[in-house]
């Protein structure tokens, strides 16, 4: 997946921090027995690193230097 899209690597870490933390925000703050909270959690993360994902790709698409 990374040959097709024009991310670096950094970019490719950033991903995955942006959703390690979300993850364990989330799974920090819900008040909901454990598998809730790691499912839940788990979710969260995917869905934050993907709408990081989608802004760098626009912002690299449509702006010059941001």
């Amino acid at each position: 997946m990374s040959q097709r899209l024009p991310i670096e690597e950094r970019d490719q870490r950033n991903v995955l921090v942006v959703a390690a933390i979300m993850a364990v925000v989330i799974a920090l703050t819900l008040n909901e027995p454990a598998q809730v909270r790691v499912v839940v959690g788990a979710m969260m993360g995917v869905f934050s690193g993907l709408v990081y994902l989608v802004v760098t790709l626009v912002l690299r698409r449509f702006i010059d230097a941001y």
